[in-house]
């Protein structure tokens, strides 16, 4: 998420129901969907203005609790670098 931040672009509708594990039978990836209302950095817009739009429309921690409920849920694995996030506390 952060590097899509970088990028200047940021999802608004990060819902349990925007995140697919694919493939469906055997699923190995994560695929963040429903970009629609994505919000784009404006030519202009300060770093301050910017971090405060992406801070708004994303709960980082409610992000990552969503994406180990979605792995947890479909049996998978939570890989070390997400455990360490301490989500579930």
């Amino acid at each position: 998420m952060c590097h899509i931040k970088q990028l200047g672009v940021c999802h608004d509708d990060l819902n349990l129901g925007n995140y697919l594990l694919t493939p469906v039978h055997k699923p190995n990836r994560m695929v963040l969907i429903d970009w629609a209302g994505a919000t784009t950095r404006l030519p202009g817009e300060t770093d301050q203005e910017w971090d405060d739009c992406v801070r708004y429309n994303n709960n980082w921690r409610e992000t990552k609790r969503k994406i180990c409920w979605k792995l947890k849920e479909a049996g998978l694995p939570i890989p070390a670098e997400v455990a360490d996030w301490n989500v579930f506390q």
